[in-house]
């Protein structure tokens, strides 16, 4: 597979915990771009998150697209100023890179730094916003 084309799986949002839900179908994803899916259950958001603007880069030491960063959008603004743990894993939920903050929230948007993992091995995205 070329590690171009990555698809993600569904994101889950919990108050709590990490919940891995399972793979889900993103439609057409260009070179370009990684995508996912969300489902929330969040009391600060109870209406979804999306992860977007992948930031991937070919490592030429990896011979391969490295992911480090991605912004998480459309965040209620009554999560603002809650703690956050984003945990991008692979397709067997093992983690890859994960980040830890408290949000502050720009248009309802976050962007996140990860240490560079593998884009082609990016299969889910966790996020839980508690505090």
């Amino acid at each position: 597979m070329n590690p171009m084309f990555v698809g993600l799986g569904v994101a889950a949002v919990g108050i709590g915990g990490m919940v891995f839900a399972s793979a889900a179908t993103l439609g057409t994803l260009t070179q370009d771009t990684l995508g996912a899916t969300t489902s929330v259950t969040a009391s600060c958001d109870t209406d979804g998150v999306d992860v977007d603007n992948w930031g991937s880069s070919y490592s030429v030491a990896n011979t391969r697209y490295d992911t480090t960063t991605f912004d998480i959008i459309n965040i209620a603004a009554a999560c603002d100023g809650k703690l956050f743990k984003v945990t991008l894993a692979d397709s067997g939920g093992n983690s890859l890179a994960e980040t830890t903050g408290t949000l502050s929230l720009t248009g309802g948007a976050e962007s996140f730094t990860v240490a560079a993992v593998s884009s082609e091995a990016v299969a889910r995205v966790a996020v839980v916003f508690y505090g």
